[in-house]
């Protein structure tokens, strides 16, 4: 799998690729059925003021094949060495997220404890401009990533990676895409000092 096909340098670094995923995975991925989809509101919703959750949906994808692909450790090497990131003793979490309708554009730089974030574009549409929107800061829109089926991009996000989900229209093609996020996680010792800490359900050790 390669993730690094082709490197942006502005307004921040990022990478973008073709063909990330085979057929048969982009396949599996979407033919996941809404009604196995569920809303969810967080607390970094609440920090940012994001109301539009009823209008994303998200399934935590569990295929053990697909979450092989990545905990792969020749993948996360290629990762860790490419983004100068350490993913030892983390965690990867991937999400199907579905845009259903209208909502108001959330830009935003990624929660403190995503080290990695991935989006793969699924579906069967190109939509011109309904990838992921890129900032140059909170406010100055710098580039609208085209949503082409199983392209993706992949940052490892700071406090300048502003960035947003598309405007959907009401009544448009639902944009459904696969996140990948590598994250902290507590470690063994951090969990027996602190019997509250926990690794997510949906959180894979790597």
């Amino acid at each position: 799998m390669n993730l690094f096909e082709t490197r942006h340098e502005t307004p921040w670094k990022y990478y973008t690729a073709s063909d990330v995923l085979s057929s048969t995975v982009v396949g599996c991925l979407n033919t996941v059925p809404l009604s196995d989809f569920y809303t969810q509101y967080t607390e970094q919703d609440e920090i940012d003021r994001n109301y539009d959750e009823k209008n994303i949906l998200y399934h935590d994808v569990r295929d053990s094949s697909i979450v092989d692909m990545f905990t792969d450790r020749a993948l996360v090497g290629d990762i860790e060495h490419t983004l100068g990131v350490t993913l030892a003793l983390k965690g990867v979490k991937l999400t199907l997220m579905s845009i259903t309708g209208p909502w108001d554009v959330w830009i935003h730089p990624d929660s403190s404890d995503k080290i990695v974030s991935i989006i793969i574009y699924l579906g069967s549409e190109c939509m011109r401009g309904r990838g992921t929107w890129i900032y140059a800061d909170e406010r100055t829109l710098h580039t609208k990533l085209d949503h082409i089926p199983n392209t993706s991009c992949i940052f490892a996000p700071n406090t300048n990676t502003w960035h947003s989900c598309p405007e959907i229209a009401a009544g448009s093609t639902p944009r459904r895409s696969l996140m990948i996020n590598y994250v902290d996680i507590p470690n063994r010792l951090q969990m027996i000092k602190d019997p509250t800490l926990m690794i997510p359900e949906n959180v894979y050790r790597l």
